[in-house]
Parts: structure tokens; sequence; C-alpha cells
């Protein structure tokens, strides 16, 4: 019962992680692409490239859109947006696969594990995350329920 009861919480925590971190990265490399500083490869699925400003920018948006949606936000709605960022960003690992520089963008081998890394277990989250607040209200309406 209790990771039930924490499954919203670790849910909110991934995406308060995910949403700073996509801005911060994003941030971080639009000041290296603008004094033109490359960096040291990692050996995480973390893209750290300065070559795409437009997929930086994307990262810079959707950290800022996490950010601001989570100040204050009922676990119902952290766990919509762990569903659509899930969703957004496992399409966005399928276009990278499939579609040469889809939108303009820079999708190579590090960003599509990126995407398939963080997307997923955004989408596996916001679920578990949603069951478990239907079973919450389901229990509280429940005669006998508090």
């Amino acid at each position: 019962m209790a990771l039930t009861t924490s499954l919203p919480s670790i849910a909110r925590l991934y995406m308060w992680a995910l949403g700073l971190g996509l801005l911060g990265e994003g941030l971080m490399l639009r000041v290296m692409g603008a004094f033109r500083v490359e960096a040291p490869p990692l050996p995480l699925p973390i893209p750290l490239s300065t070559a795409d400003p437009l997929h930086d920018f994307i990262h810079i948006v959707w950290g800022m859109v996490i950010v601001a949606l989570l100040i204050g936000a009922p676990d119902a709605r952290v766990a919509r947006l762990a569903l659509v960022f899930g969703v957004f960003y496992v399409a966005f690992g399928f276009l990278g696969l499939f579609v040469d520089r889809p939108f303009g963008l820079l999708l190579g081998p590090e960003q599509n594990s990126f995407h398939f890394t963080v997307g997923p277990l955004a989408l596996v989250l916001g679920w578990l995350a949603t069951r478990a607040l239907g079973r919450r209200r389901a229990a509280a309406v429940a005669p006998g329920g508090t």
C-alpha cells in the first residue's frame, strides 16, 4: 500500500528532475553554442551537442513548461503531464529512427537513446500514478473508505 501511495510522489520527483534537467541542459547547450564550445563525450544517453539550436530550444521549452505546470500542481495533473511528455518523447524517438531530419531536427543515436529512455519512463510513471490515484479515489468513495 505504501508504494501505491508514493507513486504520484515518484512521478512528481521524476518530472521535476526532468523539467529542471531539460531546462538546464538546453540553456547550457545554447551558451556553449554561442561560444562555440564542444561538450566532452559522456558514457550516458545524454545528448550533449550544440549542433542543433532548434532541438536545444525544444528542451528549454519543455523544461519551462514542466516546471511551470508542476508548481503547486495536484497529483492528477502531474500524472497527466508525465503521460503527455512520455507520448511526445517516444514519438520523437520513433521519428528519429524512421525519418531523416524530422522537422529539420538533427536526431542521432544519442538523441534517440535519450528520447527512448526518458519517454517510456515518463509513460510508465504517469500510468502508475494515474492508477494509484484512481485506487485512492475509489477507496475514498467506497462504503467505509477514508
